[in-house]
């Protein structure tokens, strides 16, 4: 597999991109291991850049080193998820918040676009189709805020997110578009407390949603 765009990227970043593009969509497995040798032939590489991109993934908690076993795609943990709600709820609420000061920006139109989009793949029961509205409901949301630094920070926990909690829920589907509505409706009207309230409530029911299925239940 030759990476693209090496020119202008550093290799070490772009094997590392791939590898967490590939754990997070289920291509490499929790315990696959990960052996330089075999990445540096994949991508064409010295194994210099690939332990580089190795070391960056265990920082960010997607491989873990062990003394005998080496690298290897790490498991994640349902503690290590709830964290990561925490740290979501906060930043979300927040992004919610300073949307509604801005009463949704420029980006109004499109979030009201895609919130319909959402409402209707649920009433015509099109659940493959959510996941990426329910991104670009967020990631809009997020851009709404004005913060650039607030809006990629939160879109490395949602990529974090989406590799912990990797199921669909259809059954939460209705509930989470409905509780869209209102964090838009509270945002569209200008009332940042309420707007963070009520995101902060939907991404703890989304959490609490995930905690609940049986573990064999999830991927």
């Amino acid at each position: 597999m030759a990476p693209a765009n090496v020119d202008a990227t550093p290799l070490r970043d772009v094997i590392a991109e791939q590898v967490r593009d590939r754990i997070i969509s289920g291509d490499l497995l929790p315990g696959h291991r990960l052996r330089e040798e075999d990445l540096a032939g994949e991508y064409n590489a010295s194994r210099l850049p690939v332990r580089e991109a190795l070391a960056r993934l265990v920082s960010e908690g997607f491989v873990e080193v062990t003394k005998f076993r080496g690298a290897s795609v790490a498991v994640p943990s349902v503690s290590a998820g709830l964290e990561l709600v925490r740290v979501r709820q906060s930043l979300e609420g927040l992004a919610a918040e300073l949307a509604a000061d801005r009463r949704g920006g420029e980006g109004a139109h499109e979030i009201s676009e895609v919130l319909r989009r959402g409402q209707e793949a649920v009433r015509r029961r099109r659940f493959d189709d959510l996941p990426p509205l329910v991104e670009s409901f967020h990631g809009l949301l997020a851009a709404a805020s004005g913060n650039r630094e607030l809006e990629l920070l939160l879109e490395q926990v949602r990529v974090k997110m989406r590799w912990v909690f990797r199921s669909n829920l259809p059954e939460r589907a209705a509930d989470c578009w409905a509780e869209h509505a209102e964090i838009l409706s509270a945002v569209l009207a200008g009332f940042p407390g309420l707007a963070r309230e009520l995101m902060e409530r939907h991404v703890g029911a989304d959490a609490a949603a995930y905690v609940a299925l049986p573990r064999d239940a999830e991927g």
